[in-house]
C-alpha cells in the first residue's frame, strides 16, 4: 500500500471532519475500535486536535466543554479511567513524569489516594541555576509548573512526590504510569508520549498506550522502583543494560515484544538496533520526529529496506520541522531529494493561501485561516516518538515511548520505549493516526509550495521571508552576537517575550551562509565518514570520538569500566549489533541510489 487516506462520514458544527471516536483497541471504549482477540494485552488513544483544523476555525475563547473532549478524542477519558483502576486498600500508582501540571489528572490520582490507594510520583526536580552574568535564575525542565499544580493538587503536601534531580545534565523525560494490584503485581501500564499537561492532552499530537502483558508491566515497575532511589546516570545506565537487553543471535528474529529503558551505556547498540529495523524494512517505513532527525537514524531511513533486499521502500516522514541543526536540515532535505520519500511538516493556515483569495479577498476554494489552541509553545504540531515498519504486513514493527530515536534519549535522559512486533491490529490502529495527520500536514504543504511560498521549514506556515510570526504580528529582525561561525547574522523572530514567544525563527532573507572550513562534498558524505562511522557527527570536544556501527569501543570511562566486566557473550552481541549497519555499506547505497530510477510513492491528494 503506497497511499493511504483518512476520511470522516459525519458533519457537526465544531467537528468538520466527524466524530470517529477513540483509536484504540480497548474493551471499554464506546466508539469505533480495532477488532481484537479476547486476550490482547494493548490499548492505545491518540487526540483529533488536527482533523479540527482541517476547514479552519472562527470560535472565540472560551470553548466548549464538549469541544474540548472533541480535542482529547478519548485520551484525557481514558487516562482517568486508567488512574481510576486503583480503586482502594493496596493498589498503587507509581508514576515518572517529566511534566505533571494537569490539574484533572493530578486530582484523579489524589482521589485515588483518598480511596487508600498509595500514589508516588518521580518527577522531574531540576534546581535553578543563578546566573551572575545575566542577574537572573534559569529554570531548568518544568519544575516550577510541577510545584504549583502538585502543592494544588495536595499531593506534594502528602509527600506523594519523589524528586528526580540527578543528574543535572539530563531531564527525566518519561511518562508512565504503573498500575500494581495488592498482591504487588504490576496489572498495567500506561505510557507514551503524553505529559501532565493540557498542551499535550489538547495541543499537539500525541499518544497514550496502556501494556498489559506481565512480563513488560514487571520491567516498568523494576525500572520505576530505580527512578525512586535518585540514582547517579552510571548507577542507572549499567541497570537498564541488565533490565532491558537489546536481542542478539537468535534473538533478533524471533523477539516479539521488547523494552528499551535509558540512559544506557551502550547507547550507540540501541541506535543502531532501531537503525537495522528499519534497514531490514520489507514494504513500508512511518516515522515521525518533533526536534529533527537523529544523525543516528537518518542514514537508516535514507536506505531504508537495503538490508532486506526489498530495496528503497516506501518512506513515510511526519515532522515538526526540519530540525535546528545542520546535519537535520542536511538529511531532511536529502530524504525529500529520494523518490521512495515523501515528508510532511506541522503547519497551519494563519492567513489564507496567497493566490488563493477570492472577491470578496477573505475566502477562496473554501479557506479560512485557522487557529491553534495556543498551548504549547515550543512543538506546537508534532510531539509523538513513533517508528512504524512494514505497517500493513503480517510482521509489522509498533515502536513507541517517551524517547525522541537520538543519542540524548540514549545516552542521558530517562526514557521508556516500548517494542511490538506482530501485532497487527495494534499497527493498524498507530498507521490510521500516523496517516490521518501525514495527509492533513501535507496537503497543507503542498497548498503553500503552489502558493510559491514552499514547505515550512520552522514548523509554521511562513517562510524565511514572511514578515509575521506564529503569533499573527510582525517579526522582529535581531543579530547574533555570540561568539561563533553565525557571529554578525541577522535572523527573525517572534518579537514577543521569550516566556510569551511562539518560537518562530528564521534567518533574514540574503543572509550568507558562515563559510565551512570543511571541503564542501554531497550529503551524506560530508556528514558521515566511512572511516570514522557516525562518530564525524559528534564534535563533542571533551568527550571525543565516540564509535557506532563499525567502530568498536565505547563512549567514555564509565563505559569502559563497564566494559571490562562484560562476558563474552556481550561482546558477541556487541558485534553482532553493529556488523550489519557498515557505514561502508549505506554510503554505498546510498550513491548508487542517485543513479537508480524508482517508482515513487502516490501523493496525497
Amino acid at each position: 500500500m503506497r497511499s493511504f487516506r483518512w476520511r470522516s462520514t459525519s458533519q457537526g458544527p465544531w467537528a468538520p471532519f466527524g466524530r470517529a471516536g477513540p483509536v484504540g483497541v480497548d474493551n471499554a471504549l464506546p466508539a469505533w475500535r480495532v477488532a481484537r482477540g479476547p486476550l490482547q494485552p494493548w490499548g492505545s488513544w491518540f487526540p483529533r486536535r488536527f482533523a479540527r483544523l482541517a476547514a479552519g476555525s472562527l470560535e472565540k475563547d472560551p470553548r466548549a466543554l464538549e469541544q474540548w473532549q472533541w480535542l482529547s478524542r478519548g485520551l484525557e477519558e481514558a487516562l482517568l479511567r486508567f488512574i481510576a483502576q486503583a480503586i482502594g486498600p493496596g493498589w498503587k500508582l507509581c508514576c515518572a513524569l517529566y511534566e505533571a501540571h494537569y490539574p484533572p489528572v493530578l486530582c484523579a490520582m489524589a482521589k485515588a489516594r483518598e480511596r487508600g490507594a498509595t500514589v508516588q510520583l518521580v518527577v522531574d526536580w531540576k534546581p535553578a541555576a543563578w546566573s551572575e552574568s545575566k542577574k537572573l535564575w534559569t529554570q531548568r525542565g518544568p519544575q516550577h509548573l510541577n510545584y504549583w499544580a502538585l502543592e494544588e493538587s495536595g499531593l506534594l503536601q502528602a509527600g506523594c512526590v519523589i524528586y528526580r534531580r540527578r543528574p543535572l545534565s539530563a531531564i527525566s523525560h518519561n511518562k508512565f504510569i504503573v498500575l500494581v494490584s495488592p498482591a504487588g503485581e504490576a496489572e498495567a501500564v500506561w505510557t507514551g508520549s503524553t505529559n501532565l499537561t493540557s498542551g499535550a492532552i489538547f495541543g499537539h499530537s500525541n499518544v497514550g498506550h496502556v501494556l498489559r502483558d506481565p512480563a513488560l508491566c514487571r520491567q516498568y515497575l523494576a525500572y520505576w522502583e530505580k527512578l525512586a532511589q535518585d540514582p547517579e546516570k552510571k548507577e542507572l545506565a549499567s541497570f537498564n543494560e541488565q533490565l532491558s537487553p537489546l536481542p542478539f543471535g537468535e534473538e533478533m528474529e524471533s523477539w516479539q515484544q521488547l523494552a528499551i529503558f535509558s540512559p544506557r551505556l551502550r547507547w550507540a547498540d540501541a541506535l543502531s538496533f532501531l537503525a537495522q529495523l528499519i534497514l531490514g524494512a520489507r514494504q513500508s517505513v512511518a516515522f515521525t520526529a518533533a526536534f529533527g532527525i537523529g544523525r543516528e537514524i537518518s542514514p537508516a531511513l535514507l536506505a531504508a529496506g537495503r538490508q532486506s533486499g526489498a530495496g528503497p521502500v516506501p518512506t513515510y516522514l511526519l515532522l515538526e520541522s526540519e530540525g535546528n541543526w545542520p546535519a537535520s536540515r542536511d538529511a531532511v532535505r536529502e530524504l525529500q531529494r529520494q523518490k521512495n520519500v515523501r515528508v510532511a511538516f506541522g503547519m497551519h493556515f494563519q492567513e489564507v493561501p496567497s493566490g488563493s483569495k477570492g472577491t470578496q479577498g477573505q475566502k477562496s476554494r473554501g479557506w479560512i485561516p485557522e487557529h491553534l489552541t495556543g498551548l504549547n509553545e515550543h512543538v506546537r504540531y508534532v510531539h509523538t516518538k513513533i517508528l512504524l515498519i512494514d505497517m500493513f504486513s503480517d510482521s509489522p514493527i509498533v515502536i513507541s515511548g517517551s524517547a525522541n530515536f537520538s543519542r540524548a534519549s540514549m545516552e542521558s535522559n530517562d526514557e521508556n520505549m516500548v517494542l511490538v512486533r506482530g501485532n497487527r491490529d495494534l499497527s493498524h490502529a498507530y498507521a490510521v493516526e500516523f496517516f490521518r495527520i501525514f495527509e492533513h500536514m501535507r496537503y497543507r504543504n503542498q497548498i503553500e509550495a503552489t502558493a510559491g511560498q514552499g514547505a515550512p521549514s520552522q514548523g509554521t506556515a511562513s517562510s524565511s521571508s514572511s514578515s509575521k510570526c506564529g503569533c499573527g504580528q510582525a517579526v522582529a529582525e535581531r543579530i547574533v552576537k555570540k561568539p561563533g561561525q553565525n557571529c554578525g547574522r541577522s535572523f527573525l523572530c517572534c518579537a514577543n517575550p521569550v516566556s510569551n514567544s511562539c518560537g518562530f525563527f528564521s534567518w533574514s532573507p540574503g543572509t550568507a551562509e558562515p563559510e565551512s572550513s570543511e571541503e564542501e562534498r554531497p550529503w551524506p558524505q560530508r556528514c558521515f565518514q566511512p572511516e570514522l562511522g557516525f562518530d564525524a557527527l559528534d564534535q563533542f570536544e571533551q568527550t571525543g570520538q565516540h564509535a557506532m556501527g563499525a567502530v568498536e569501543g565505547l563512549a567514555d570511562t564509565d563505559q569502559a569500566d563497564c566494559c571490562d566486566n562484560n562476558s563474552n557473550a556481550d561482546s558477541e552481541r556487541d558485534h553482532q549489533i553493529s556488523a550489519d549497519i557498515s557505514l561502508h555499506s549505506l554510503l554505498q547505497v546510498a550513491q548508487s541510489d542517485k543513479d537508480s530510477h524508482l517508482a515513487p510513492a502516490h501523493d496525497a491528494q
